[in-house]
């Protein structure tokens, strides 16, 4: 069995483990080889068996995960030689130390702080809490090379191959010299980021950093779907999305906690939905078309008004530029919009549309997208907003009119904006300075500002003492308070 995906703990340590991360990781570093699976072990329970068939994809990655796999190291009589748990940065060994030290780890076995007969591989797929790893690069001699997750995972994998073949080299380095295992690792972490695209790591420093620009355009496991989508981790429309990410959802805590809400259940789904894709072009190319250019379009119309303060006549403009400037646009103004606007609707409701069911999707995949409100609010409402504006150019409207019911739109969706229990937890201080990001960002509009504050009651409670918060924020007026 070799080498397996752990879901829980254990006795290993306490905090929060995200099993389908590490699987979508893994599926990374095979560059996206359709072989690689999964079987869910019966004993024990907690275990997932990573299998890796024929491997179809070159390049000393897969070839490394090919080997892991479908090698018995013997590590123990019953062969779950290398365990791999991904977490978050709340996740602290049984002796109090933080993953977020580091931002990986690999315990040998007989290492206190390792209660199994395997290898353990840990590492913070959270990016430490968005803020991300940053390494000393090659070419800029500084501390500001990006760590991605499939980078870590591959560099702890890197120490793992070896632990489990005893072939570990020493450790001994003084300051932030690299030691014999760690340059190892680092050049072996340096094959995934010339197979990722990205600049390469200086093998001689062990010293890291967190990231000063937060976790940044190359921490790429947020946007997964797009990026083989489109056949680039650094496309135009992943960078997009990460600068909307970055520049709105993890500048705030309400923000980040939202962002933490939508990544946990976009990994109950997205590693199936990129096998499909791997599996087949044309799901590939269909879902580059119909998802992922849309959204981004849609994505930079809510930017444009929201925090760009477009007008109407404006944001019009824009539309209909970004339809002039995309042959794949025009393509999808020429279906019918009609049947996208109920296939998104199906989806909301767990249906399983003709179109989904042929891309041989599970139908739990559906549930999963289905049961989110956060996969509802981040990717299948703002992909109804722009397929109903499609429609309205379709039918001739002025483009100044498409604006202002995009504008309309945009603004109702904002006061839709799911609420985390993290509301519930702030101080009065925090809360105003939260209210007052949201009301020069996302809620620019009287009306949705009534609306989200009218939700944020609810689920607060303590009326009297919110409303006089939210009035102080500028969201409700006298007249509002009185009612």
């Amino acid at each position: 069995m070799t080498l397996l995906v752990q879901n829980d703990t254990g006795a290993i340590g306490s905090g929060n483990v995200f099993p389908l991360r590490a699987e979508a990781d893994l599926f990374q570093i095979c560059n996206m080889d359709m072989n690689l699976g999964e079987t869910q072990l019966t004993v024990p329970a907690d275990l997932v068996q990573v299998t890796y068939g024929t491997q179809t994809a070159t390049g000393p990655c897969p070839s490394r995960i090919h080997l892991l796999v479908n090698t018995n190291f013997n590590v123990n009589p019953a062969n779950l030689d290398i365990i791999v748990l991904a977490l978050d940065n709340s996740f602290a060994l049984s002796d109090g130390t933080m993953l977020s030290n580091f931002g990986g780890l690999t315990l040998q076995v007989g290492n206190p702080e390792n209660p199994t007969p395997s290898v353990l591989v840990l590492y913070d797929s959270s990016q430490n809490g968005g803020a991300g790893y940053c390494a000393k690069g090659q070419v800029s001699g500084n501390y500001d090379l990006q760590t991605p997750n499939p980078v870590i995972l591959y560099h702890e994998l890197s120490h793992a191959f070896r632990d489990a073949t005893h072939t570990s080299l020493s450790l001994a380095a003084t300051g932030c010299a690299a030691s014999p295992e760690e340059a190892a690792a680092e050049t072996d972490e340096n094959d995934m980021r010339t197979q990722l695209g990205l600049p390469l790591r200086d093998t001689t420093d062990h010293c890291g950093q967190a990231c000063s620009g937060g976790a940044g355009p190359n921490t790429s496991s947020c946007c997964i779907i797009v990026s083989i989508a489109t056949g680039s981790a650094y496309s135009s429309e992943v960078n997009a999305l990460r600068l909307l990410r970055d520049t709105f959802l993890r500048a705030s805590e309400t923000g980040h906690s939202l962002f933490d809400h939508f990544f946990h259940d976009y990994y109950a789904f997205s590693p199936q939905v990129c096998r499909s894709m791997a599996a087949s072009d044309d799901i590939r190319h269909l879902i580059e078309i119909y998802v992922v250019k849309p959204l981004t379009l849609s994505l930079g119309l809510i930017q444009g008004h929201t925090l760009g303060r477009l007008t109407p006549e404006e944001l019009g403009a824009h539309f209909e530029e970004g339809i002039r400037a995309s042959v794949d646009i025009q393509r999808l103004v020429a279906d019918n919009v009609e049947d996208a606007l109920q296939l998104l609707n199906d989806l909301r409701h767990g249906l399983t549309p003709l179109q989904i069911a042929g891309m041989g999707l599970d139908p739990q995949v559906i549930e999963r997208i289905s049961a989110s409100p956060y996969v509802a609010w981040m990717i299948l409402e703002p992909l109804e907003i722009y397929a109903a504006a499609v429609g309205r150019h379709r039918h001739a409207e002025p483009p100044t009119e498409i604006g202002r019911q995009l504008a309309r739109a945009i603004d109702e969706w904002a006061a839709r904006m799911p609420l985390t229990e993290i509301w519930g937890t702030l101080s009065e201080y925090t809360l105003v300075q939260e209210l007052q990001f949201l009301r020069t960002t996302l809620l620019r509009d009287d009306g949705a500002r009534t609306l989200f504050a009218q939700r944020l009651v609810d689920q607060v409670g303590k009326r009297e003492r919110v409303f006089t918060i939210l009035a102080n924020a500028g969201f409700v007026t006298k007249e509002n308070l009185d009612e």
